[in-house]
């Protein structure tokens, strides 16, 4: 079977209505205006395509393309492996072989119009039916083998014809669609503001846009009763009054309708373009008096527990000085002025009132820091205070009366007022000078003494010490005060008589029962000796007490009683006489050569005390007039 065979079952009924001009060439010569009327069954499975319907019209394309498969490239002597296999195509871009029995099959279906018969009833030459699975497999890949790769003929250009251009006619049809839009919207919109308000209109400050009536009241009303009044109170505490409290309320007069009957519904569209429409309509709103009252009288800062009334400025004490206490306006409200502001506030809807600020709000003081005779009282005062009493007392002691002490002898009154109670202050002065002597008052009848070898012994006296003159003192001091004056002086004594442990701070003393001689002075001793007093009998013994030197004299002869004939019961010369009580004293003995001891129990003196020479002589010379002597036996 040749190519044009071939070719003719290629393109058959899969393409019916384009024929290939490559594949009309081919086949051509088989299917032409000479083709017969019949055609064999085994020819129409793959001629039908190129039947009489297109006997005219053959592609130059295909022509030659036929011609050029036919030429150099396939020679006239087919090899025997084509003979042997009769149903293979070759050309120069194939060498694939075609499988012995699809070629069979293809060959046994394959005539040229050289084997039709005249018309008239052909010779049953029908093969066996072919594999048509295996036919259509081999014919596409012969076809894709051949002209898969020619490219389809170009479209004959179009008679030119001058018509709009389709895009000016698309724009055309959108720019009419999208008016007619835009009226449609323009008008839409401006019949549905007939019942809201235009974008860009504001009441009351209140951007009113595509709100209604009814919704524009709504905000007012939540605006004008959502009112609270915020009440600041004296000590800084604060209180709010809600609507609910004062019966608060909104009132329309009817001006959001009237807004929307007079605005222009076809302008609706210069809100979107920053343009804007104010109106301003009554916030009208009223409240109850009597609810209003009840919520301030609930208020703590109204209960009596809480308010405090004012006080007076007055005077008080600072310390040791008196001052004055500026006055307190406490927190007490009249509440007539309170119910008058709350409600002139509330009826103006202000949002705060500070109470503070409002005078007459609160109770007053009376009497203020500034009150004239406020300052006198305290300059007065303080005067007194001011004054210094200081005592001297015995042994070098002071006690000074001043405004620590004179501070408190101030009268006071319950509500705190100072002044000077002349009663009070006499009482003051008694109780003062009385604890003064209390302290003070000293009566004795003995002394002490601190021994060298007996520590402390006691000397029977005359009444000595410190008796104060109570009543006189006094008076004294009652009437320094009285007068605001300072002193400085001892207090008025009944008795005044000192002694002192120390003896002067110079003493001699005299132990008869160790026959010792001491002399001290400022607690240092410094002079000791043995000595001889008197023999113990009536009228020989030495005299004990508390004496001081009265008499000191060189050279002296010592005379004893007389007798019955006058004359003196003994003479005897002494270089140092030192007398401290009658015809006793301490002198040199030079007649002894002992001393000490047991001699004065029995060889003792007259009652003088006996010293060694030298001993008397430099005791002479330490002492003087006055030096206590004290004499003791224990």
């Amino acid at each position: 079977m040749d190519k044009d065979r071939i070719m003719a079952t290629e393109y058959s009924s899969e393409k019916p209505d384009r024929v290939p001009e490559e594949a009309a060439a081919l086949s051509g010569a088989e299917y032409s205006s000479e083709k017969p009327d019949r055609v064999p069954e085994e020819a129409a499975l793959s001629g039908a395509d190129y039947s009489s319907e297109k006997p005219d019209r053959v592609p130059e394309e295909a022509a030659a393309l036929s011609e050029a498969d036919y030429s150099s490239e396939k020679p006239d002597r087919v090899s025997e492996e084509v003979a042997a296999s009769p149903g293979d195509d070759y050309s120069s871009e194939n060498t694939d072989r075609v499988p012995e029995e699809e070629a069979a099959a293809l060959s046994q279906a394959d005539f040229s119009s050289e084997k039709t018969e005249p018309d008239g009833e052909l010779p049953d030459m029908t093969p066996e039916p072919p594999d048509h699975e295996m036919v259509e497999a081999v014919m596409a890949r012969i076809v894709e083998e051949t002209v898969g790769d020619i490219p389809e003929p170009a479209p004959q250009p179009a008679p030119e014809k001058k018509r709009m251009p389709a895009w000016r006619k698309a724009l055309l049809i959108l720019a009419g669609a999208l008016g007619l839009a835009c009226v449609v919207v323009y008008f839409y919109y401006a019949l549905s503001y007939r019942g809201k308000y235009l974008v860009g209109t504001y009441i009351n400050g209140i951007d009113a846009s595509d709100m209604t009536p009814a919704e524009i009241e709504e905000v007012i009303r939540n605006r004008v009763e959502d009112y609270s009044l915020h009440l600041t109170f004296r000590d800084g505490e604060e209180e709010v009054l809600t609507n609910g409290d004062v019966g608060f309320h909104f009132v329309s007069d009817g001006g959001a309708e009237q807004i929307l009957k007079d605005q222009n519904i076809f302008a609706w569209f210069m809100g979107y373009f920053d343009r804007y429409w104010p109106h301003t309509i009554g916030e009208a709103y009223d409240f109850d008096r009597g609810m209003m009252e009840e919520a301030l009288l609930a208020l703590p800062e109204l209960s009596e527990d809480y308010q405090q009334a004012p006080t007076d400025a007055c005077l008080v004490r600072e310390g040791d000085f008196i001052a004055i206490q500026p006055e307190t306006q406490g927190n007490t409200l009249i509440f007539d002025q309170l119910s008058e502001v709350v409600a002139g506030a509330v009826s103006e809807a202000r949002g705060s009132v500070d109470l503070r600020d409002i005078d007459g709000m609160y109770e007053k003081p009376e009497v203020l820091r500034d009150d004239p005779n406020l300052t006198l009282q305290m300059a007065d005062l303080n005067a007194f205070a001011s004054g210094v009493t200081t005592y001297r007392l015995p042994k070098g002691e002071t006690q000074v009366l001043d405004r620590s002490t004179l501070i408190n002898w101030l009268s006071v009154t319950e509500g705190g007022y100072y002044y000077i109670n002349v009663h009070d202050l006499h009482d003051y002065c008694e109780k003062y000078v009385g604890e003064l002597a209390d302290r003070i008052d000293q009566v004795n009848h003995d002394r002490v003494f601190h021994s060298t070898n007996f520590g402390d012994i006691y000397f029977d006296t005359d009444e000595w010490g410190y008796v104060i003159d109570r009543e006189a003192e006094v008076e004294q001091l009652y009437n320094d005060l009285c007068n605001k004056v300072s002193s400085d002086r001892e207090p008025a004594y009944s008795l005044f008589k000192e002694y002192d442990d120390t003896y002067g701070g110079k003493y001699v003393e005299v132990d008869i029962t160790n026959q010792r001689m001491y002399l001290y002075e400022n607690g240092e001793r410094i002079l000791s000796s043995d000595c001889v007093t008197g023999t113990d009998n009536a009228s020989r013994r030495t005299v004990t007490g508390v004496y001081s030197i009265y008499y000191k004299q060189r050279n002296r002869t010592l005379l004893g009683q007389p007798d019955a004939n006058g004359n003196p019961s003994y003479s005897s010369f002494v270089y140092y006489w030192m007398a401290f009580y009658g015809g006793y004293g301490l002198h040199d003995a030079t007649w002894r050569s002992n001393f000490g001891g047991s001699i004065y129990k029995y060889s003792g003196s007259h009652g003088c005390v006996n010293l060694p020479y030298s001993v008397a002589k430099e005791l002479y010379s330490l002492v003087e007039v006055g030096t206590p002597v004290i004499v003791f036996k224990m």
